[in-house]
C-alpha cells in the first residue's frame, strides 16, 4: 500500500467489531490493558464478546483475581456476550463469587458458558437461562453434591452439553440433560461410578454423543441408547456397562477407546449395537480381545482404525471377515511378536479395501510379514501409506524400503507412500503426480518451519536468501539461532566484524535460542565481541558459545537471567580474560563449559559459584603451574569434566563434594591429588591421560570412584599407569570396564578384574603387550558374572590368541565375545584367525562369537 504512510496506525482504523475480535483471540489481561495505549484505545476492551479468565500464568492470588474480574464484569458495555470462561483449577475462588460471576453473565444473555473450578454452586438463574446454547461444567473438587439442583431445569436453547462429574450422575447430571429439549451433543465423563442404576438416554433430537467413566466397582450397570438421529458415538475409559441399543438407525462414526475392560462379552454387546456404523475407531491398551466372542456383521462399515492389542493380526482379521464392504484400513503400532497367515482371505481384500495406512511401523519381521500379505492378497488396492516409528535409524529406514520394493502386489495400480523421519532416506517409493514439479514447496512453509531451516546453514549464505523474493526479503530476520566463523577464510576482520554488526543491527525477533562466535582465525577487536555478547543478552540468549583470540566478556554477561548455556573458549594466553569486576549470578545457567589458561581460582571459579542450579560443568585448564586447592563444592551438579594439557610437577589437590554428580571425566596430564568427599551417586567414570605424574596418584583416584557402575580407563605412552604392589580398591558395584592403551596389559587387566567381583561386560581396546602371562587365580567375576567380551583391534598375535584362548576357556556365563579386527588385517590372515578361535575350548556353552572383519569373509 505505496499510497499509504508507514507510520499510519491501521489497527485502530478498523472498524470496532474487528478490533473487538482481535482483542479476544488474547488474553484478557493483556486486552485490558491495551486502555492505556490511547483515548482511541481506552473503552475498546470493554466491547469484547469473549471474557476468559483463566489462573494460568499465576499472576495473580485468589483476591486480586476476584477483583479482577468484578471489575471486569463492572465496567464491561456490551449487552450481551459470546462465551463466558472459568478455568481456576489452581486457586481455590470462593463459591459465592463463582455464583455471582455466573449470574452476571446471564443478565449479559450469555450464549456458552465454560466453568472448571476447584470450589462450585450453581445460581438458580442458570437453570432457566434462555439464551444459553453451550454449557460445560467440569467438577474439579472433590466435594459431591455440586451439581444438585434444587429448582426444575429448563434450558429451552442448549444444544451442546459437556458434564464431567464425581459419582452418581443419575443424580445430578441427568437433571440438566432432561432439560434441554433440543440437546444435539453431549459429553458425559463419570469420574467413579458406584451405582447400578440404569442411565437412560431418551434424547431424539441427540446427533453426538460421548460417555467416558475413569473408574468404576467390579458392577455391572445398564446404559439405554433411544437415539434415532446420533451420528457420533464415543466410548472410553472403563468398560463395566452394558449398552442396549434401542435405535442408532442414523450412526455414522463410533469410537471405542478402553484402557480396561472388565467383562469381554461388555464389548461383542458394544460392538454388536454399533455394527450399523459406517466408520469405526477401536483403541484398547493391555486388553485382550477374545477370539471366540461372537463379532457382528458390519455391512455399512466403509472405514475403520485398529489401535493397541486389537490391533493384533488375528484380532484385526476377525474383524476384517466381518466387513465385506470396508474400503479404508488404519493400523497404529500393532502389539504383536509373531505372524499368522489368515484363513481364508477376508473378503474385503478382494474386492473393496482400497487404503490401508500403517503407523508407527518398526520394520519388525512380522510387520513385514503382514505388509507382503496385504500388498500380495489386496487385488483393488490403490495405497499403502507407511509411517514409520521415530525410532527407527536412516539405515534401518532404508532397509525397510528395499524390503518393500521386493513384493509382489495384487493391484497393478498400487502405490507405496512411504512417510519417515529422515526425508533424504524416504524418495523413490512413490512420485508425487498431483502437486507440479515446478511449485515453489518451501516457500510455502510456515515462517517457523522455514526460519529452523535456514538455522541449519551458515548464516552467510541465509542473509543472502533475502534476494530471492519479495517473501524471502526479511526471513532470515527471524532466525532463532546466530552462529558466525571465519571458516572459509572469504572474509578479513573488518568485513566481517561489518558482517557481525549489520546483522545484530537489523535483527528483529525478540529472543535467540543460540550466539555463537568462532573465530579461530581473525583477530577480532575485543571491544566488537564484548558488544556483540551485550547485543545477545539483550536479545535474552539462551546459549552463548565464544571461541575467539581475544576475549574481554562484558558486564552484562555475569548476570543474564536467560542464559542456560555457557560456553568459552580462549586461544590466546592472556590469563586475565575471565577476570570479573561485578558480582556472578546466573540464575538460569545449567551448562557451562570454560577452557582457561592458568589460575581457575582466580577467574573460572567466579563463574562456577555464580551458577546455583549448575548440573554440567566442563574445566579444561592449558598451563597449571600453581598449587591451590580446587574445591567442588556444587550439590546439583550431575556432569563433571576436567582436563590439564599440561603442568609443573607440583601436586595440588582437587576436593569434590558432589553429591548428586553421575558422571565424572578426568583426561590429560594427572597431576593432582584427588579427595572424593562425596560422590555416593557416580553412575559412569571416564579416565584418559597421556600422562601421569606420580602413580600414586592414580591409586587415589580409583579408590575415590570406587562405587561406580561404569568405568573406561585409557592411557598412553605410559608405561603401567599403576604398579602391580599397589593395593587396587574393591569395585562392588561395577558392572562395565573399558581398557584402552598401557592399562589393557594382562596383569594391569587382571589386577582389576580381580577386584570387580560383579562384572559383567568388558571391552580390551588394542592392547600394548608383547607377551602372555597366565594369571594365577581366575578372577571371580569370570566364573559367575561375566557375560559380554569386547575386543577391538585384533592383531592376531600369538599373545592376543593365548589371552583369548583364557577367557573362553575359563568364563563359564560368558554369553557373547565380540572380536573386531584391526584395519592392517588381509582377508587371509583373518580367516587364520576365525579357524584358530574354532578351535579353542568355550567353558560356557551358550558363548556365541561374534567376528566384524574388514573383508567379505566376516
Amino acid at each position: 500500500m505505496s499510497s499509504i504512510s508507514e507510520n499510519v496506525d491501521r489497527l485502530t482504523c478498523l472498524p470496532e467489531e474487528i478490533t473487538s475480535h482481535i482483542l479476544s483471540l488474547i488474553p484478557i489481561r493483556l486486552a485490558v490493558q491495551t486502555s492505556i495505549l490511547s483515548k482511541r484505545w481506552r473503552y475498546t476492551w470493554m466491547l469484547l464478546k469473549k471474557l476468559d479468565f483463566n489462573d494460568y500464568p499465576l499472576v495473580f492470588d485468589r483476591d486480586s483475581l476476584s477483583k479482577f474480574v468484578d471489575n471486569v464484569f463492572e465496567l464491561c458495555k456490551t449487552s450481551h456476550i459470546e462465551v463466558f470462561r472459568l478455568h481456576f483449577t489452581y486457586i481455590w475462588v470462593r463459591k459465592s463469587s463463582v455464583s455471582k460471576w455466573i449470574n452476571e453473565a446471564i443478565r449479559l444473555n450469555i450464549r456458552e458458558l465454560d466453568i472448571q473450578v476447584l470450589l462450585l454452586e450453581l445460581p438458580l438463574r442458570l437453570f432457566t437461562c434462555k439464551t444459553l446454547t453451550k454449557l460445560r461444567l467440569v467438577e474439579s473438587c472433590f466435594e459431591t453434591g455440586v451439581l444438585n439442583f434444587p429448582s426444575p431445569v429448563i434450558l429451552p436453547s442448549v444444544k451442546t452439553l459437556d458434564i464431567s462429574v464425581r459419582s452418581k450422575p443419575c443424580v445430578n447430571a441427568f437433571k440438566l440433560i432432561h432439560g434441554c429439549p433440543i440437546l444435539e451433543s453431549l459429553s458425559l465423563q463419570v469420574a467413579w461410578r458406584n451405582d447400578e442404576e440404569e442411565y437412560n438416554f431418551n434424547i431424539p433430537s441427540l446427533k453426538r454423543l460421548e460417555l467416558r467413566t475413569l473408574k468404576c466397582i467390579s458392577v455391572i450397570n445398564k446404559v439405554v441408547l433411544n437415539v434415532p438421529n446420533l451420528e457420533y458415538f464415543l466410548v472410553g475409559g472403563v468398560l463395566c456397562s452394558l449398552f442396549v441399543m434401542k435405535d442408532l438407525s442414523n450412526l455414522v462414526e463410533a469410537s471405542v477407546s478402553f484402557f480396561d475392560v472388565r467383562f469381554n462379552h461388555l464389548e461383542a454387546e458394544l460392538l454388536n449395537g454399533m455394527s450399523g456404523a459406517k466408520s469405526l475407531s477401536w483403541s484398547t491398551s493391555t486388553v485382550d480381545v477374545p477370539l471366540n466372542s461372537h463379532l457382528p456383521k458390519f455391512p455399512n462399515l466403509k472405514h475403520m482404525e485398529l489401535k493397541g492389542s486389537c490391533s493384533r493380526w488375528l484380532s484385526m482379521f476377525h474383524v476384517l471377515e466381518n466387513s465385506s464392504e470396508l474400503e479404508h484400513l488404519c493400523i497404529d503400532e500393532p502389539e504383536e511378536s509373531c505372524w499368522i497367515e489368515p484363513q481364508p482371505i477376508p473378503t474385503c481384500m478382494l474386492s473393496k479395501l482400497t487404503t490401508l495406512k500403517f503407523k508407527k511401523c518398526k520394520g519388525r519381521k512380522w510387520d513385514l510379514q503382514f505388509l507382503e500379505y496385504i500388498l500380495g492378497n489386496s487385488e483393488v488396492l490403490k495405497t499403502l501409506t507407511i509411517i514409520t516409528s521415530v525410532s527407527l535409524t536412516p539405515k534401518k529406514e532404508m532397509w525397510l524400503c528395499a524390503q518393500l520394493l521386493k513384493f509382489p502386489r495384487a493391484s497393478r495400480s498400487c502405490e507405496i507412500h512411504f512417510v519417515g523421519n529422515w526425508s533424504h532416506y524416504t524418495c523413490g517409493l512413490k512420485k508425487m503426480s498431483s502437486i507440479s514439479e515446478n511449485v515453489d514447496r518451501l516457500t510455502c512453509l510456515p515462517e517457523e518451519i522455514i526460519s529452523h531451516i535456514l538455522s541449519l546453514i551458515p548464516i552467510r549464505l541465509a542473509v543472502q536468501t533475502s534476494i530471492l523474493s519479495k517473501r524471502w526479503r526479511y526471513t532470515w530476520m527471524l532466525l532463532k539461532k546466530l552462529a558466525f566463523n571465519d571458516y572459509p577464510y572469504i572474509l578479513d576482520r573488518d568485513p566481517l566484524s561489518k558482517f557481525v554488526d549489520s546483522v545484530l543491527e537489523l535483527y528483529k525477533t525478540s529472543h535467540i535460542e543460540v550466539f555463537r562466535l568462532h573465530f579461530s582465525d581473525n583477530w577480532v577487536r575485543k571491544s566488537n565481541v564484548s558488544k556483540w555478547i551485550n547485543e545477545a543478552v539483550r536479545l535474552n540468549v539462551r546459549e552463548i558459545d565464544i571461541q575467539v583470540k581475544l576475549l574481554e566478556l562484558p558486564l552484562k554477561l555475569f548476570t543474564c537471567k536467560t542464559l542456560t548455556k555457557l560456553r568459552l573458549i580462549v586461544n590466546c594466553n592472556d590469563p586475565d580474560v575471565f577476570n570479573v569486576s561485578s558480582p556472578v549470578i546466573l540464575p538460569c545457567l545449567k551448562t557451562l563449559e570454560i577452557s582457561v589458561n592458568g589460575k581457575p581460582c582466580t577467574n573460572a571459579f567466579i563463574l562456577i559459584n555464580g551458577s546455583p542450579i549448575l548440573e554440567s560443568l566442563f574445566l579444561e585448564v592449558a598451563w597449571r603451574d600453581d598449587e591451590e586447592e580446587y574445591n567442588f563444592n556444587i550439590p546439583t551438579l550431575k556432569r563433571l569434566e576436567l582436563r590439564t594439557r599440561k603442568c609443573l610437577s607440583v601436586i595440588n589437590k582437587v576436593v569434590l563434594n558432589v553429591p548428586n554428580l553421575e558422571y565424572f571425566l578426568v583426561g590429560g596430564v594427572l597431576c593432582s591429588l584427588f579427595v572424593m568427599k562425596d560422590l555416593s551417586n557416580l553412575v559412569e567414570a571416564t579416565f584418559s591421560f597421556y600422562e601421569i605424574r606420580f602413580s600414586h596418584l592414580m591409586s587415589e583416584l580409583l579408590k575415590g570412584i570406587s562405587e561406580a557402575k561404569s568405568l573406561s580407563w585409557s592411557t598412553s605412552n605410559i608405561d603401567l599407569p599403576i604398579p602391580l604392589n599397589s593395593p587396587l580398591p574393591k569395585f562392588l558395584n561395577l558392572k562395565r570396564l573399558e581398557l584402552k592403551g598401557s592399562c589393557s596389559r594382562w596383569l594391569s587387566m587382571f589386577h582389576v578384574l580381580e577386584n570387580s567381583c560383579e562384572l559383567e561386560h568388558l571391552c580390551i581396546d588394542e592392547p600394548e603387550e608383547f607377551c602372555w602371562i597366565e594369571p594365577q587365580q581366575i578372577p571371580t567375576c569370570m566364573l559367575s558374572n561375566l557375560t559380554t567380551l569386547n575386543f577391538k583391534r585384533c592383531n592376531g598375535r600369538k599373545w592376543d590368541l593365548q589371552f583369548l584362548e583364557y577367557m573362553l576357556g575359563n568364563s563359564e556365563v560368558l554369553k557373547t565375545l565380540t572380536i573386531i579386527t584391526s584395519e592392517t588385517l588381509s582377508p587371509k590372515k583373518e580367516m587364520w584367525l576365525c579357524a584358530q578361535l574354532l578351535k579353542f575350548p568355550r567353558a560356557s556353552r551358550s558363548c556365541e562369537i561374534h567376528f566384524v572383519g574388514n573383508s567379505a569373509y566376516n
